[in-house]
């Protein structure tokens, strides 16, 4: 059975954003929502191309041609295409959406266009569709989601532990440079080092002989996943200045301009373009104290006010040098130092986790959609199933023209502020959230986010908010500034708490 047999597809158009949400505007779909809910547009959707939550969203065209979402409403972007399933089809939405994300090499390798990726509308129909009945695609889905869902809270569990660094730094010198002397990085570092002005020499397969690019330094750490290497010739080339050591900080001065990662040991790392190196004098300030100061919002923003070039963002090797850090005394530093080390290795078992989970997720898809997996012990609630799949059919919402252009128009008198609210069951916002739920239950406590998730779900919210946009709230409070909540390491438990910053609520 062919994908083209089971669905129409159709393509997005350009729709204007609204500058914040209205009552009665729809969710404006572009390709990062494929992804995630960090960053929510709206728009009122004039003869745009509406999406419910049982149709599948494919990237069209671009650089992200291909990415696969599902479970969203609103309308969609020029670059994405709605795949909806037909009447008549026996395919479960969120199977079909798990199986066309299987198939993304595929996608790309079979992409039209030599330098702007599209989707070729006959590769995506040709695609042949595993004979598997109804109910067992809905326990595929149970299994790969639950499977998703382990490994998204392991990589969110990654990132509270870099938050509570970056917390926990703030909380033990300050965010403004106060309080304690302060030296430019150049009489801080021993040595300074920019990488070789020449094309590093990259061999095909991995080797011994890693070369960091801009691209690897990524949230203060180092992206092992798209790092390219060189030769032993190669690396001694460009080692020549200086051999990289364990503790030396690498630094991007271009692109992710300002991101900084410590280099671990037993690596043969050799600086990729556009990478400077940084080895800090100890008598003066710790590796780790350091990597943390340049990360910090006062030295970020002193980054941003020197960073140069319209199009691609870049920042003088003299304006680095001359970037002025405080200095903490060595004993505090120390303190800090002990932190981190802890800190990353809790880190590194995470990752490694993840790493477990990510493998297990690729086999059991394997073997899911090749029907060799056992599904017998796999339970389907019934709250499991879209309230409009039912006796193993799919029905898809459909509106007419003129329905559509009284809803706009209904959104706009809405905008003008002609239209009152309406009332009903519990409404969910950030300040509910904050004030009723999070106060009214951990005030004097502390929590862990899969505690706060079990709360929010005890609510008849009129709109359920998801997973993510909760999550995406927790993070925006942690950074505000005063932070509304915080984190800290609880050690006899070896794990992140939430806590309400009474501090910040005088």
């Amino acid at each position: 059975m062919k994908l083209g047999s089971q669905i129409n597809i159709s393509k997005g158009k350009k729709q204007e954003a609204l500058a914040s949400y209205t009552e009665g505007a729809y969710r404006y779909i572009q390709i990062d929502d494929l992804r995630n809910d960090d960053n929510i547009k709206y728009t009122f959707g004039e003869k745009g191309v509406q999406v419910n939550d049982q149709d599948i969203l494919i990237a069209w065209d671009g650089a992200n041609a291909g990415t696969i979402g599902y479970g969203l409403n609103g309308i969609i972007g020029s670059t994405i295409a709605r795949l909806r399933l037909k009447k008549e089809s026996k395919l479960y939405p969120d199977f079909l959406g798990l199986f066309l994300k299987s198939k993304f090499s595929y996608l790309r390798k079979t992409a039209t266009g030599a330098t702007i990726p599209h989707i070729s509308r006959k590769a995506l129909e040709k695609i042949e569709l595993p004979d598997i009945n109804f109910d067992d695609q809905k326990r595929i889905a149970k299994l790969l989601s639950d499977a998703e869902a382990l490994i998204q809270k392991r990589k969110e569990s990654i990132v509270l532990l870099d938050e509570f660094l970056k917390s926990t730094f703030l909380e033990m010198f300050g965010e403004v440079k106060i309080g304690y002397p302060t030296k430019q990085i150049q009489d801080i570092t021993s040595k300074i080092v920019d990488c070789p002005h020449s094309t590093p020499k990259y061999v095909k397969n991995k080797s011994p002989y890693p070369c960091i690019r801009t691209s690897e330094i990524k949230d203060g750490d180092i992206d092992w996943s798209s790092m390219k290497y060189t030769d032993e010739k190669g690396y001694i080339n460009r080692v020549k200045r200086l051999v990289p050591k364990e503790g030396d900080i690498v630094f991007a001065r271009e692109g992710t301009v300002g991101d900084a990662a410590l280099i671990p040991n037993n690596v043969n790392l050799s600086l990729g373009q556009r990478v400077m190196l940084f080895r800090v004098d100890k008598s003066i300030m710790l590796p780790e104290v350091f990597w943390a100061s340049l990360r910090s919002p006062s030295t970020q923003h002193e980054i941003r006010l020197n960073t140069i070039g319209a199009t691609v963002k870049r920042i003088n090797i003299s304006d680095v040098k001359k970037i002025e850090l405080i200095i903490p005394p060595i004993s505090k530093q120390k303190d800090y130092v002990d932190l981190v080390v802890k800190v990353k290795k809790l880190k590194t078992q995470f990752q490694q986790s993840l790493q477990e989970l990510e493998n297990l997720y690729g086999s059991l898809s394997q073997k899911a959609f090749k029907g060799e997996l056992d599904l017998s012990r796999v339970e389907v609630k019934e709250e499991d199933q879209p309230s409009n799949v039912q006796a193993g059919k799919s029905t898809s919402y459909y509106i007419e023209e003129n329905e559509f252009s009284l809803a706009s128009e209904q959104a706009k008198s809405a905008y003008a502020g002609e239209a009152e609210p309406a009332f009903g069951e519990v409404k969910f916002s950030p300040d509910f959230l904050k004030d009723y739920i999070i106060k009214g239950t951990y005030q004097h406590e502390s929590f862990h986010f899969e505690e706060l998730w079990q709360e929010v779900q005890k609510f008849p919210f009129k709109k359920f908010p998801n997973y993510e946009k909760v999550k995406n709230l927790v993070f925006s409070w942690l950074k505000e500034e005063p932070a509304f909540l915080v984190q800290r390491f609880n050690e006899e438990k070896k794990t992140m708490e939430l806590v309400v910053n009474e501090a910040a609520e005088t």
